[in-house]
């Protein structure tokens, strides 16, 4: 009787042990992202100056992975997300401004609202500088202390707007923009983008701000850099590499934003098609959600 008690209690061990490490069932609209698989191109080995060529040490997250962190999410309570503007605007940023607020709405499917504009003498001497000629914006020190004092009481992010120059650490020459992954603050700045008129005439300076929006936003919804595959939430370390970059998502910082904001990847998709069209963006971008939609 004995061995065959033992046998029957190493089968269900077995079955238990095979359940436990089975890969979770995800929701359809989780795995409709999948789908998308095919026009996602995996990332070359870094260059020289390149983001990951001087950050080694971003790793992979896995869409399990993503989940079982618990990320950082909209409430009850905390149901929008916030723009704000820092220091002086000229027409040509304002129009940026205000078709990021559009833009971001599209992108995370949440609703967005702006506050008013927070005058850049609010920022201490002890944390500006005048760096190679230009003057800059200690990033860390307006997620750290500025930003918090102006958060809403329902806002489930605050992300701030600048025309000036950024850089996070003494030892950096400069950073594009800077968020946090748990807290809802971020800030982005214009300043190395680029000029709207006869030099940009397809709108270059708007795409790469849509752009950088889009990636410090998917960090405060807890999604860090991707190192896999050709995506928006790639790192950069120049307007070159930014440029090479697309506006658009991997299949699977897709799928982690929809199952942040629970969310079907068409509502993204449909979204941002309708935006680009009505922007005027440039065709490639608009053909990618094109081609993404029909794969759905």
């Amino acid at each position: 009787m004995m061995p065959k008690l033992l046998f029957i209690l190493c089968i269900l061990l077995g079955l238990w042990s095979c359940e436990a490490t089975q890969d979770p069932v995800y929701p359809p609209h989780l795995s409709d992202c999948y789908r998308l698989h095919e026009l996602t191109e995996k990332k070359d080995p870094a260059r020289p100056g390149e983001w990951l060529y001087n950050k080694p040490g971003d790793m992979h997250q896995s869409l399990k992975a993503y989940i079982a962190s618990g990320p950082y999410r909209t409430d009850s309570l905390h149901k929008k997300l916030y723009l704000v503007k820092i220091g002086a605007f000229d027409a040509d940023a304002q129009a940026i401004f205000e078709l990021t607020v559009n833009y971001l709405a599209d992108y995370f499917q949440i609703d967005t609202d702006t506050i008013p504009a927070l005058d850049a003498g609010l920022i201490p001497h002890a944390f500006k500088r005048i760096h190679q000629g230009v003057p800059q914006l200690k990033s860390i020190y307006i997620l750290d202390s500025l930003l918090p004092h102006y958060k809403p009481a329902d806002a489930f992010a605050l992300i701030a707007f600048t025309s000036t120059d950024l850089y996070p650490e003494d030892d950096w020459n400069f950073v594009f923009g800077q968020a946090k992954l748990r807290n809802g603050l971020g800030v982005w700045s214009l300043a190395r983008l680029g000029k709207e008129g006869r030099d940009n005439p397809s709108n270059q300076t708007l795409l790469r701000a849509l752009k950088i929006a889009g990636h410090e936003t998917g960090h405060m919804f807890s999604m860090p850099h991707c190192v896999n595959n050709v995506c928006n939430m790639n790192g950069s370390n120049s307007l070159a590499e930014n440029d090479r970059q697309p506006e658009w998502l991997c299949w699977e910082c897709l799928a982690k934003l929809c199952y942040n904001r629970n969310i079907s990847p068409q509502k993204h998709l449909e979204a941002l098609r309708a935006f680009h069209e009505k922007a005027g963006s440039d065709a490639a971008i608009i053909r990618y959600y094109k081609t993404a939609l029909q794969r759905l």
